[in-house]
């Protein structure tokens, strides 16, 4: 085994992280089964509970690191004092979703990257369960549980709650993509294992020899890295994202690489989410919802929600359900359009990225392994 790191928190910044501490960590990785990286921000309300739950499964080949966004709330203070296990990576501002957990998977090197929000508490058995389906399926590249709703201000039940989370990414033809079971009682209508579209990135085991295959790189990243002459910046979830939609992305490039994700309900976790709709959300329901989530949110799930589509959707799928499409664009459309103007400015800022997306869009083709009728099946 390598040199295990020396130094148990390390701070980065945009500008340095993938620079100069990358390769000082190339040579002090840490090799194991399962790396489990925890993101947070302002989590001083929920990092107990998550981490508790972590050192308390019954599978114990695993390490924990944290990667905060810049908390203000005192939560790396409390982790130092109270779970010196526990490996921290310090950002001096907020990276964002998507480039938090990219930190986390190139920390160390392991065979699984288990990648957990902050409010979320697992079962003692989770990593245990869900790791033996991911044994038997060399083939698949990523694996959900079945996470059930937590209320906020409430401490773990005795009682199991019995309001479904998330089991799972689902999409439709219209290409909505949403949380198979969301707000349903949970009455084992989901406790068949089997295959699934992708797996929510509030809780994912994903394979790290998957990863790798379908990992793609920023042309923008020899511009932000002063140290390096020669360094190309490689992401696995879409750092131009920043946050939101990148889990559906990830969940589709592995699909299209042939990676397969396996749903195993008896592995159960239990999630405070903040932002939370109905799985059967029509109509003007689904944007009753949005009234609901912050500004900047909805700003960053419309963008996103079109650059997903530009990477990843074949044009000969795309044309076969444009009538389900552009039916389910222009409600939104005409929606934002009356109520929610400020959204419109993430037309602007899907064009400014487009160069970028396109650039990535190549490079998935390029490790595309299925025909477009296997990932058709997908849209329902």
């Amino acid at each position: 085994m390598r040199k295990v790191l020396s130094k148990r928190n390390i701070l980065a910044d945009s500008f340095n992280y993938s620079s100069a501490i990358s390769y000082w960590l190339t040579a002090n990785r840490y090799f194991m089964k399962v790396s489990v990286i925890i993101l947070t921000y302002n989590a001083i309300e929920y990092i107990d509970q998550c981490i508790k739950s972590i050192l308390n499964q019954t599978f114990r080949d695993f390490k924990i690191l944290v990667v905060d966004n810049a908390s203000d709330d005192g939560t790396v203070e409390h982790i130092k004092r109270n779970y010196p296990e526990v490996t921290i990576l310090k950002n001096f501002k907020n990276l964002g979703f998507a480039k938090g957990y990219n930190q986390g998977i190139k920390f160390w090197e392991s065979e699984y990257v288990l990648a957990v929000n902050q409010d979320v508490i697992l079962d003692p058995e989770f990593l245990e369960k869900i790791l033996l389906q991911a044994e038997a399926r060399p083939k698949y590249g990523s694996f959900a549980g079945k996470i059930l709703k937590l209320e906020h201000g409430k401490e773990q039940e005795a009682v199991k709650p019995d309001i479904i989370d998330t089991v799972g990414i689902s999409a439709t033809k219209s290409r909505r993509f949403y949380d198979r079971g969301a707000g349903e009682k949970d009455k084992g209508q989901y406790d068949t294992a089997g295959d699934i579209f992708g797996v929510s990135g509030a809780l994912a085991l994903y394979r790290s020899e998957a990863l790798a295959e379908v990992k793609i790189k920023n042309k923008k990243g020899k511009e932000s890295y002063k140290f390096t002459t020669d360094f190309d910046y490689y992401e696995y979830f879409d750092e131009d994202f920043f946050m939101y939609k990148e889990d559906v992305d990830l969940s589709w490039r592995l699909q299209l690489a042939g990676w397969r994700c396996y749903y195993f309900p008896q592995a159960e976790a239990y999630h405070y989410r903040s932002a939370f709709g109905d799985a059967k959300f029509k109509n003007f329901s689904v944007f009753k919802n949005r009234r609901n989530k912050n500004k900047f949110v909805n700003q960053l799930s419309y963008r996103n929600h079109w650059l997903t589509i530009i990477k990843n959707d074949s044009v000969v799928n795309f044309v076969y359900h444009t009538p389900w499409i552009l039916f389910y664009e222009l409600k939104k459309f005409i929606y934002v359009l009356l109520l929610e103007t400020g959204t419109l400015r993430s037309v602007w800022q899907c064009l400014k990225l487009m160069p970028n997306i396109l650039y990535k869009r190549k490079q998935i083709e390029k490790i595309k392994k299925v025909y477009n009728k296997e990932i058709k099946k997908w849209f329902k």
